[in-house]
């Protein structure tokens, strides 16, 4: 069954690099782009090389366990900061239907590599999938998304070539083998690091009254450059418990109602937004905008229901 002929695998690889990767990529994008989440997403179709060894070298456990190859399309998304993780996993079960995952919780007591891999079902109506019998034998209609952040992402592509393809030759080097995964540990460390930088830079600029770059650092999401309107300035200036609700508003909650609205991402706009969760200020309502004042509400209303 997994003997697959040299024309089949390139009949697949053809049929995938299509329009396929195309249509399943746009939709992540797009709630990535529309939430403003910093990140990086690559796609490839595996190559006929890589389709033919994997085949051969998970034969025994496909034909035991009555898999197909699941990967044969694969994304990666790169995140800049840790936190987000679980908000592009939401993102993605909302978009797609989960055939299965990996998703490994830290350890205190050892460090290892952390997969992050999900495996979802191919929508209906995607066009380009492959129907001959002879290739549906072998891969399912699924496609796999690796997450990881951008400071693990160089660690994992140096692993993959130089551990995982050669798992036989690591086998008895334990202590050189722990010695790779530290430093990942030592990117682990970045990672949280990044995090409390920018939330030390945050609390700075919002102490110096600095409310561009506290929203900024603050929230660390992709936004427009415009400026501060004059008016929003004055009214943080002149209301320390608002300006001081606004940096204490919560950064996922916003991201959650980002995925559901879609509003220009810009310093004026969060403003506005955190107003209808906070204290609803009337001077800031009136600045407002109607789409932002409704969404809000709606939003608020469906979660109390929840």
């Amino acid at each position: 069954m997994y003997n697959m002929k040299d024309d089949d695998i390139e009949r697949l690889v053809g049929a995938l690099d299509g329009p396929i990767v195309s249509e399943i990529r746009r939709p992540i994008e797009n709630k990535l782009q529309k939430c403003g989440i910093m990140y990086r997403l690559f796609s490839r179709v595996k190559s006929k090389e890589s389709i033919r060894a994997k085949l051969s070298w998970k034969a025994e456990e496909y034909e035991r366990d009555g898999k197909k190859l699941q990967d044969a399309i694969g994304f990666r998304i790169v995140l800049y900061f840790r936190d987000d993780i679980d908000i592009c996993i939401k993102i993605l079960n909302e978009l797609f239907d989960v055939d299965n995952y990996e998703y490994d919780k830290p350890n205190s007591e050892t460090f290892k590599p952390q997969r992050i891999n999900y495996v979802f079902r191919i929508p209906d109506g995607i066009i380009g999938f492959p129907s001959n019998p002879n290739i549906r034998n072998i891969i399912d209609d699924t496609f796999e998304v690796q997450i990881r952040t951008i400071f693990s992402e160089g660690w994992h592509e140096v692993e993959h070539d130089v551990r995982y393809k050669y798992k036989s030759e690591w086998e008895n080097e334990g202590f050189i083998s722990r010695e790779l995964n530290g430093i990942l540990a030592v990117l682990e460390v970045c990672d949280n690091n990044i995090l409390a930088i920018c939330d030390d830079m945050a609390y700075k600029k919002y102490k110096e009254k600095d409310w561009e770059s506290m929203l900024r650092h603050k929230f660390r999401l992709r936004l427009k450059n415009d400026p501060l309107a004059d008016n929003i300035r004055q009214i943080l200036n002149e209301a320390p418990d608002i300006a001081k609700e606004l940096f204490r508003f919560d950064r996922g909650v916003f991201i959650d109602y980002l995925c559901s609205y879609s509003i220009p991402l810009n310093c004026n706009n969060i403003v506005c937004v955190a107003n209808e969760f906070l204290s609803k200020n009337e001077q800031i309502r009136q600045i407002s905008t109607n789409r932002i004042k409704e969404t809000c509400a709606r939003y608020i209303e469906s979660k109390a229901v929840s």
